[in-house]
């Protein structure tokens, strides 16, 4: 079926297709929503999980998107987005822009489900482009809103977007101080709106600001690593490795987080290509040897792992000798 209508805003737009669809398709259980240049991965153990969570109490569920905006296979970044949801139970779009799906609890899927989001030259320029609309749709919504955190959350992000990085840390600034951290939802995103502060400054060489701010996101949810390895990866790229290291190393302690929104690329690669590096400064070997291997797991071709590993186990040698 291919129903044309004019575009409003989106969440009006995606909301008037959920309901065609539910219209449409009256016994189906899950609708699930693309964007273009999204390739699912694990589509056949996703339709299990839809089988398996018909009668669960969820009506929306959390999928990854990791972004590959290059050729070199290495994740850019990643989010999550609440896509797969359960039709025929007024699940329904808010905000005009970076749309979401306001109802809890949300479940993540496993994170072996999730998709890769591989752009086009120009479908990235047309993204940007595009900023300059959005902007003015979540000005309008704050006039409306004025203290609903997510709107300054999108209109930081927007502004971010547009270089226009003053702007952006102001309005994470506000959003950050509307939000009540005490319960795990309030934690998550107030730590995560704090870590796009820290990255803003870091931006702008300013040093001590990032860093203030990433510990301030640790400090709201300590079950995060993403400030720590950006903080053990700014003190390994100026060499001051004992700090790197003590970044790193308790960064690796963390528990990837399956039930938050995280970067899963930091945890799987990132977190120990730092302290592969930061340990054998550190002569701290058995613990280098062990990242190592840990980050060749999801980057087997790398070639500095690769050198690293055949130290660390040169190093291995000498000391059973």
């Amino acid at each position: 079926h291919i129903i044309e209508q004019p575009f409003v805003d989106f969440a009006t737009s995606r909301n008037y297709l959920i309901e065609q669809a539910e219209q449409l398709f009256t016994h189906q259980h899950f609708f699930i929503m693309l964007d273009a240049e999204w390739y699912i991965q694990n589509p056949e153990k996703l339709l299990s999980f839809c089988q398996e969570h018909i009668s669960s109490p969820e009506k929306a569920f959390l999928i990854s998107i990791l972004c590959q905006y290059s050729d070199n296979k290495k994740i850019d970044d990643s989010f999550h987005v609440s896509r797969l949801f359960k039709s025929h139970q007024n699940v329904r779009f808010t905000y005009p822009v970076h749309e979401d799906i306001l109802v809890y609890p949300k479940k993540f899927v496993p994170s072996d489900i999730y998709f890769i989001y591989q752009p086009a030259t120009e479908s990235m320029q047309k993204s940007s482009q595009r900023a300059y609309r959005d902007l003015q749709l979540l000005e309008q919504e704050h006039d409306k809103n004025p203290n609903d955190y997510r709107v300054l959350y999108f209109l930081g992000q927007t502004y971010a977007n547009l270089n226009q990085l003053d702007k952006a840390i102001t309005a994470y600034q506000q959003a950050a101080n509307l939000i009540n951290p005490t319960q795990d939802v309030g934690k998550d995103e107030k730590s995560r709106i704090l870590y796009r502060i820290a990255s803003i400054y870091e931006k702008q060489n300013n040093w001590q600001e990032a860093l203030t701010n990433y510990l301030a996101s640790y400090q709201t949810d300590p079950r995060k690593a993403e400030p720590l390895i950006q903080i053990a990866q700014h003190y390994g790229k100026n060499k001051q490795y004992p700090l790197s290291y003590l970044f790193a190393y308790q960064a690796s302690l963390i528990k990837y987080p399956e039930q938050q929104y995280c970067q899963k690329y930091l945890y799987d690669y990132s977190r120990y290509q730092l302290l592969s590096i930061a340990a054998w400064y550190m002569k701290k070997y058995d613990i280098g040897l062990t990242a190592t291997k840990q980050a060749l797991l999801t980057y087997p071709d790398d070639q500095s792992l690769q050198h690293n590993l055949q130290l660390f186990e040169q190093q291995q040698q000498i000391s059973l000798n």
